[in-house]
């Protein structure tokens, strides 16, 4: 995946029930290629705030 102009990437649809949000957040780290830091999992109950765009 092109991530040059990449900035922001959240983890979404996660289960409640079945998925941890530390293990997703770093598998979506490592299929990007970056670290866990550069991540964010939206959750069920608060979804995820605003992101500005530049």
């Amino acid at each position: 995946m092109e991530r040059q102009r990449l900035q922001h990437v959240l983890g979404m649809h996660l289960s409640e029930t079945n998925n941890r949000p530390d293990l997703a957040r770093r598998a979506l780290a490592a299929g990007l290629g970056c670290i866990p830091e550069d991540t964010e999992i939206a959750t069920q109950e608060d979804g995820f705030g605003w992101r500005e765009l530049r």
